[in-house]
């Protein structure tokens, strides 16, 4: 293998690395904005709940 085909084979190598370093993070974020997002609509859903029962509107 010539020198020129190792660098291009490590460079290929690192940028896929970097690629997957870069998805896993981008996933991660995404993760934590969705538990974020779950919880919220929880908390949400709670206080709609609370706010039927005291009016006393139908279904609630």
């Amino acid at each position: 293998m010539t020198t020129h085909m190792k660098s291009a084979v490590m460079f290929v190598a690192i940028l896929l690395l970097t690629t997957l370093f870069l998805m896993v993070s981008a996933i991660q974020r995404l993760q934590w904005q969705i538990d974020g997002l779950r919880q919220r609509n929880e908390v949400i859903t709670q206080q709609l709940q609370e706010l039927n029962r005291y009016v006393g509107y139908p279904g609630g």
